[in-house]
């Protein structure tokens, strides 16, 4: 996480709540926030659209970037849907705002 490009791809279910489903629904401004449990990464995106299967490129790194690319099946389960962001800054844990750690405890999307 923030360096080159951080690329994390994973299923969409049918419940469009669990997993990457709910990525279908970014847009262009939104910030993202991982954490490590050591910081707190803030990433803008910058680009959202649908790709090939073959489309590989996308998760390579650019020098000096640091970026994040998110990759999830598309509605037909055929092409993908790709969402890339910026990296914005990174924060110490303890020095986050509230708000934003919050939601990082959320209830656990599970599958059931």
């Amino acid at each position: 996480m923030g360096v080159g490009n951080y690329s994390l791809t994973s299923h969409r279910m049918l419940n469009k709540e669990v997993l990457f489903g709910p990525i279908i629904n970014a847009k262009k401004e939104m910030p993202i926030y991982l954490t490590d449990l050591e910081y707190v990464y803030e990433y803008t995106i910058n680009d959202t659209s649908y790709i090939q299967t073959t489309d590989v490129h996308v998760i390579d790194d650019h020098p000096k970037k640091a970026e994040l690319t998110l990759i999830t099946c598309d509605e037909t389960g055929e092409g993908r849907f790709m969402v890339n962001a910026e990296l914005v800054k990174k924060t110490l844990v303890d020095k986050v705002d509230e708000r934003i750690m919050s939601s990082f405890y959320q209830k656990q999307n599970l599958y059931e």
